[in-house]
């Protein structure tokens, strides 16, 4: 991989861009065009993806010769990963006002007024969202904490070992 090229795939994978691709979409303008157009929607929805899939890259390290990340750095990536998330979650859960106006001209669903419908997202994106980052961060965090296991030398069995007698050529 050329260095532009190298340079370039850095910049796509930086968390950064995920960021404002989440942030940047949750602007109620933004927000807004993307829920009324369904050109908007599907290059919101793809976004998405792309985002999800360039963060979760990092930790993936299926590339033998790429240069792989410290076990130590990968919790608290996806630690760090969940508080822009849980910032709009919150957000939305508890502004106590409709951001997006479109769902004021929407057919409630299960009898919920747009605030609460709101409400209710805010607290399911920050619940399960949060989950989804700390769960493998904990997994990495105990994998990190876990003593190493060290091959078991004290049952190693002589017997086991087979003496072949050297051939008069390989005697000095």
């Amino acid at each position: 991989m050329g260095v532009f090229a190298a340079s370039r795939h850095r910049r796509l994978l930086h968390p950064g861009n995920r960021i404002r691709n989440q942030i940047g979409w949750h602007i109620p303008v933004v927000f807004q065009w993307g829920m009324r157009s369904h050109w908007g929607h599907s290059l919101q929805d793809a976004s998405f993806l792309l985002a999800g899939l360039a963060f979760w890259w990092p930790l993936m390290q299926s590339t033998p010769g790429e240069k792989k990340l410290p076990e130590w750095s990968m919790a608290l990536y996806l630690f760090l990963a969940t508080l822009p998330c849980d910032i709009l979650s919150a957000f939305l859960a508890f502004c106590n006002r409709t951001v997006y106006p479109y769902y004021l001209s929407t057919v409630p669903l299960f009898n919920r007024s747009p605030l609460q419908d709101q409400e209710l997202a805010g607290a399911l994106m920050w619940v399960w969202v949060t989950f989804a980052y700390l769960i493998p961060a904990a997994g990495i965090t105990i994998q990190i904490l876990s003593p190493k296991r060290v091959p078991d030398t004290a049952n190693f069995a002589w017997n086991d070992v087979t003496v072949r007698p050297m051939k008069d050529e390989q005697a000095i």
